[in-house]
């Protein structure tokens, strides 16, 4: 006998009232900053949960920020320029598997975000969600862009 997993669903977070973002279907992985490095460019990744504050997250109006990095908490990285550092999606390249990372609080595409119940979705194209690749997450799983909705995307009615 043949027995098949089925992964579970990707887009799925839970949002705690101190500020952790965990994966639903492991509610022991939280998103974090990769090694608590705090710079533009920086990973956002899941990671075992624990109550500091490099897994904590304010969400203010459409912007996800790093309450470490507020605070002062992240090891400063190369590129780290001082102040917020937004979720954002690599270069607002806004498709399948872009980049999820940390940059500096700005105005861009993919720094905008709605949490629509379990889900994280880009304000200006509702049809990308935050997501764990394939909905298999462990220590160290990086965070990406993917369409939670198919033919939602903007100008879909295009194709």
């Amino acid at each position: 006998m043949i027995l098949w997993t089925r992964s579970a669903n990707p887009y799925q977070f839970v949002l705690h009232e101190d500020g952790r973002i965990a994966f639903k279907a492991d509610p022991n992985l939280c998103m974090s900053v990769r090694e608590g490095k705090g710079g533009d460019g920086s990973d956002v990744i899941m990671w075992s949960c624990a109550q500091t504050d490099e897994y904590k997250w304010v969400i203010e109006g459409n912007r996800i920020i790093s309450h470490a990095a507020r605070v002062g908490k992240l090891r400063k990285g190369e590129a780290a320029k001082g102040g917020d550092l937004c979720l954002s999606v690599r270069e607002d390249k806004i498709r399948d598997g872009s980049d999820v990372i940390a940059w500096s609080c700005q105005d861009g595409e993919g720094q905008k975000w709605i949490h629509d119940g379990e889900r994280f979705r880009l304000v200006n194209d509702k049809a990308y969600c935050l997501s764990v690749p394939e909905g298999l997450a462990n220590d160290g799983t990086r965070m990406i862009l993917w369409s939670c909705d198919v033919g939602a995307h903007k100008g879909a009615d295009e194709l």
